[in-house]
């Protein structure tokens, strides 16, 4: 799951007070609730709450999708790759629009 390995990515490049948004509902209620169940989905979430344990502070919002165009896009843009990428300081040419965007309406 992308929460997941966004909070792990973040966590290894040295970050440890995050701000998670997602557009999945349930994960946000399970993460809310705080919910364990016994389900592959469980898994995830078992595993995301071991990463929350480690940072100095975590909390999660719910956005949705057309609130959260620069996730989306990369996201969508992901399936064409072969490995894992990251972007850090700079991000794709074609999302840096929606980058500037999302900045301007903070």
């Amino acid at each position: 799951m992308a929460a997941r390995q966004g909070i792990r990515v973040a966590m290894e490049a040295g970050f440890n007070s995050l701000l998670v948004e997602t557009d999945s509902m349930s994960l946000f209620e399970a993460l809310r609730k705080k919910r364990k169940p016994a389900s592959p989905f469980g898994l995830i979430l078992k595993d995301i709450y071991s990463l929350m344990s480690q940072c100095n502070q975590i909390s999660f919002s719910f956005v949705k999708r057309a609130g959260n165009e620069v996730a989306h896009l990369l996201a969508k843009r992901s399936l064409d790759l072969e490995e894992q990428r990251v972007w850090l300081e700079e991000a794709p040419e074609d999302v840096l629009p929606f980058v500037a965007m999302d900045i301007a309406n903070q």
